[in-house]
């Protein structure tokens, strides 16, 4: 590909010899040497300039993809939150419920029988809560 490197520009001035014909076949070939070095160049281009264009499509095809990922984590990580928040609140229902029966269990109505405590209950009585109605560490 680099022929001209190889090739140099031939001296064309006129020697005592009549060396003149030589030199014009020697600028002859170094001009065809530079044509198809200049041919060869200019496909090359053309190859790299498809080659620009299909690159930057790709590079926009995953721009997009990547866009589409972004908003489907977003709508899982908000999906998850309403989630951890429904589960929250159902932890909250729950210890409600079950301090309102540990209350009943201990003062039974009037005329009903005394009954034992279940242990599940003995055992939710006997731990500390905190105001959101999780464990004390």
């Amino acid at each position: 590909m680099n022929n001209i490197k190889k090739l140099q520009p031939p001296n064309l001035e006129m020697d005592f010899h009549g060396a003149h014909s030589a030199n014009m076949l020697a600028a002859a070939r170094y001009t065809e040497a530079m044509r198809e070095e200049i041919s060869s160049m200019h496909a090359k281009i053309t190859d790299l300039e498809g080659e620009n264009i299909r690159l930057e499509s790709e590079v926009e095809c995953l721009k997009i993809q990547l866009e589409g990922e972004r908003n489907e984590r977003r709508h899982y990580h908000q999906y998850a939150a309403s989630i951890t928040t429904s589960l929250s609140n159902v932890t909250k229902i729950i210890d409600d419920v079950l301090a309102q029966a540990v209350t009943s269990a201990r003062s039974p109505a009037e005329g009903m029988p005394d009954i034992d405590m279940p242990a599940r209950l003995q055992a939710h009585l006997n731990r500390p809560h905190e105001a959101n109605g999780k464990d004390a560490a």
